[in-house]
C-alpha cells in the first residue's frame, strides 16, 4: 500500500510525528472510519477527537498500538483518564502505552504507581533502541518527578533525554515534555532566566509546528517566570492567552492548571482574594471533570486559604479537609501536613484547642518523614 502524506483532516497537528509511524494500512482504516462517519467534523476539540478515537479502539476496528498510543496520549490532555486506564492502557504491554498509563496516574496523583511503570517500560523501550518513546517516557518521568517536588532528579532526567537526543532536530518534538518541566524546575529552584530560556525554546519548536499544546505549557510557563519577578499584569496576558487556546480545543487538564496560575497571580500578587476565588473554583470543577485528581490540590487549598484568611473558618475547614483526604489518598505527604498545619490553625481559632494541638502533632510527624522543614504557605503558594 502506498505512504499516505499528513494532512489535518487526518489527525490534528498535536500527532503529526505519531502519524509518521503509523502504518498505511493503519492510516487508511482511520479515513476510511471517518468517512463513514459523517458527524465527526475535523475535531476542533481534542475531546471530540479523543471521544473519536478512544470509539475506535474499544471497539477495536483499530488494532494497530501505535494507533492506541495517539488515542492514550489524547485522553490525557483532553481529560478523559478514567476511560483510558480503566477501559484501555491495562490491556497492552507495549511501553510507549504503559507510559500514556504512567502518565495518567500521574495526573491522579498516583506518582509512585507511575513511577514503577515507568522503570519497567523505559527499561523495555531501551532494549529497542527506539529514541522517540524513550524520550516520549523520559518526558513523562520528568513530569512526575516534579509533581513530587524531586526538582533536582528532574533536571537529571533530562539530561538524560538529551543526551539520547544528541542535537537531533527531528527529535525535538519529543523533548518538548521533559523540556517544559525542566524549565519548571528551574523555575521552582529560583532560575528564572533560564527558565524563560527554556520555556521561549517549547514556544518555539510549539509554534514552528502548530502544536497548541505545548504552546499552551510554555506560555503558562512564561507566565509563571513573569510572575516570580513581581511582573503580575504581564503575567496574566500570558495566562489569560493561554487559556484561550486550551479553552478553543477543550483541554480540561491544562485549562485547569492555567485557571490556578490566574487565581494564583490575582489573589498572592496582586492580593485580589475575591477575584482569585471564581478563578479556583472554575480550576477545581475543571480538573474534577478530567478526572486529575492531582489538579485540585493546588486551587482547593488556595480557595481553602482565601475562606481562612476571610474568616470563613467553616467553609475552610471542609476545604482543607478535601485536600488532606485527596493527599492521603493519593501519598501525598507534603499536602498533608500544609492540611493538617492548617486545619490545626482553624481548630485553635474555633477554640477547640485539643483538636489544634492534635493535628499539629500529626504535621509534626508527617514533616519528620520528609526530614525538612515544612513551612505552610510560602512553598504552597508560589
Amino acid at each position: 500500500m502506498r505512504s499516505i502524506k499528513f494532512n489535518q483532516s487526518i489527525l490534528p497537528v498535536e500527532f503529526k510525528y505519531h502519524f509518521t509511524r503509523l502504518k498505511p494500512e493503519t492510516i487508511q482504516l482511520w479515513i476510511d472510519f471517518k468517512e463513514k462517519s459523517p458527524h465527526i467534523s475535523s475535531f476542533q476539540t481534542f475531546h471530540e477527537l479523543t471521544n473519536t478515537l478512544l470509539d475506535v479502539v474499544e471497539t477495536e476496528y483499530i488494532k494497530d498500538p501505535e494507533f492506541i498510543w495517539i488515542a492514550t496520549k489524547a485522553g490525557v490532555y483532553s481529560g478523559q483518564l478514567n476511560r483510558i486506564l480503566e477501559n484501555i492502557t491495562w490491556k497492552y504491554q507495549e511501553p510507549y502505552i504503559r507510559g500514556q498509563a504512567a502518565f495518567a496516574l500521574t495526573f491522579k496523583g498516583k506518582t509512585t504507581e507511575a513511577l514503577e511503570i515507568l522503570k519497567a517500560a523505559e527499561t523495555e523501550a531501551e532494549k529497542s533502541e527506539d529514541l522517540e518513546i524513550i524520550l516520549e517516557l523520559l518526558g513523562i518521568k520528568t513530569f512526575a518527578l516534579t509533581v513530587e517536588n524531586k526538582y533536582q532528579e528532574a533536571i537529571g532526567v533530562f539530561i538524560k533525554a538529551l543526551q539520547f537526543a544528541k542535537e537531533d532536530k527531528h527529535l525535538n518534538h519529543w523533548l518538548q515534555l521533559s523540556r517544559i518541566r525542566y524549565a519548571y524546575s528551574l523555575l521552582k529552584l529560583g532560575y528564572y532566566e533560564e527558565a524563560t530560556r527554556e520555556n521561549n525554546k517549547v514556544l518555539s519548536i510549539a509554534n514552528n509546528l502548530g502544536d497548541r499544546i505545548f504552546k499552551v505549557f510554555a506560555l503558562t510557563g512564561l507566565g509563571h517566570c513573569l510572575d516570580r519577578v513581581k511582573k503580575s499584569d504581564d503575567a496574566l496576558k500570558l495566562y489569560n492567552k493561554a487559556l484561550d487556546i486550551s479553552s478553543k480545543i477543550n483541554s480540561l487538564n491544562l485549562s485547569s492548571i492555567i485557571l490556578n496560575r490566574i487565581g494564583t497571580s490575582i489573589a498572592w500578587r496582586k492580593r485580589n482574594l475575591d477575584g482569585a476565588a471564581d478563578y479556583f473554583k472554575r480550576s477545581i470543577a475543571t480538573a474534577q471533570e478530567g478526572d486529575a485528581d492531582w489538579l485540585m490540590f493546588g486551587p482547593m487549598a488556595n480557595l481553602a486559604l482565601i475562606k481562612k484568611m476571610s474568616g470563613n473558618y467553616f467553609e475552610a475547614q471542609e476545604l482543607f479537609e478535601g485536600v488532606r483526604d485527596r493527599a492521603e489518598s493519593c501519598g501525598i505527604i507534603r499536602d498533608q501536613i500544609f492540611a493538617y498545619i492548617n486545619l490545626s490553625d482553624i481548630y485553635k481559632e474555633l477554640g477547640d484547642k485539643t483538636k489544634s494541638i492534635d493535628y499539629k502533632n500529626i504535621a509534626q510527624e508527617l514533616a519528620k518523614t520528609l526530614q525538612s522543614e515544612f513551612s505552610a504557605n510560602k512553598d504552597f503558594i508560589a
